[in-house]
């Protein structure tokens, strides 16, 4: 906006695909990414020391632009579907279709979780949105919702076997930037935190940086 004031907001991590873990067949599906390029992250994480392949670990998003053939463009198209933060699981309630589509899911079955999830008004935040409670009873709730084909069932059984999905996020990126009254941000903070498990539901600072 325009006016003075502070800006803020949260991201769940866990809607993303994660570039530490995810194989070359979802890397491909993601907005804009040519396959030389999905080759090259590939490459990315594996680095010869001393004569053996070691894991070698994306640690900030901007080593993308690092990467053998990667553009601003590519990398702009990516940032807002990509993490390096998560245990590499996507959380079927918060994944947009960019990412889900990624995951190996057909458009009739994207349909039919992005409308569950939007209710029957199919309106995001309204009373009547759903979500799915454990991953053991999602294709009951979602083929009750709105009947399932076979391959769409399949589908949604495989990547779950697969142990790619999840109900709960507790990856999140939390943001603010400070305006002034001409509309320029003078300083913005970023950090991402991980929710723990226990009694304490306590939060674990991942990252932070300030700009």
């Amino acid at each position: 906006g325009g006016s003075d004031g502070l800006v803020y907001g949260v991201v769940d991590e866990d809607r993303k695909i994660n570039l530490n873990t995810a194989p070359k067949a979802v890397l491909i599906m993601l907005p804009g990414m040519p396959e030389e390029i999905a080759d090259s992250i590939a490459d990315w994480r594996k680095q010869r020391a001393l004569g053996e392949r070691r894991d070698r670990a994306f640690e900030v998003h901007e080593e993308l632009l690092l990467v053998q053939g990667m553009t601003d463009e590519v990398f702009q198209a990516l940032r807002p579907f990509v993490t390096i933060y998560t245990d590499g699981k996507v959380n079927l309630n918060t994944a947009p279709r960019e990412v889900l589509k990624a995951l190996g899911m057909g458009e009739g079955l994207v349909n039919k979780l992005l409308r569950f999830r939007s209710g029957r008004d199919d309106i995001r935040g309204t009373g009547d949105d759903q979500i799915f409670t454990t991953l053991a009873s999602a294709g009951l709730q979602l083929n009750a919702f709105d009947s399932l084909t076979p391959q769409e069932a399949a589908q949604l059984t495989n990547l779950i076997v697969q142990n790619r999905l999840k109900v709960t996020s507790s990856f999140f990126r939390i943001y603010a930037s400070g305006r002034v009254r001409d509309g320029k941000i003078i300083r913005s903070v970023e950090g991402v935190v991980q929710r723990g498990t226990g009694p304490s539901d306590s939060l674990v600072l991942l990252a932070w940086h300030e700009y």
